[in-house]
């Protein structure tokens, strides 16, 4: 996997930076939480976990969940 920024993951992104952000479980062990939400496969999630993990630093230097968070709430 790459540490580009995926538009097509941005829903898994948020779901992910809520689940972190409400302390639930350990983000390690969040793959089958993302499963659950979205239907998915556990091996994909891992896999879309495992971008997010890579990626978690850009995407919170950046602000780019919160900013899509508030794009939406505008709607």
């Amino acid at each position: 996997m790459t540490d580009e920024i995926k538009e097509e993951y941005m829903n898994h992104y948020i779901y992910l930076h809520n689940l972190k952000e409400s302390g639930v479980v350990n983000m390690f062990g969040a793959a089958p939480y993302l499963a659950d939400e979205f239907f998915i496969a556990r091996s994909e999630a891992r896999e879309i976990l495992l971008h997010w993990m890579q990626v978690y630093s850009k995407l919170q230097d950046e602000q780019i969940v919160q900013k899509e968070i508030e794009r939406r709430n505008k709607q």
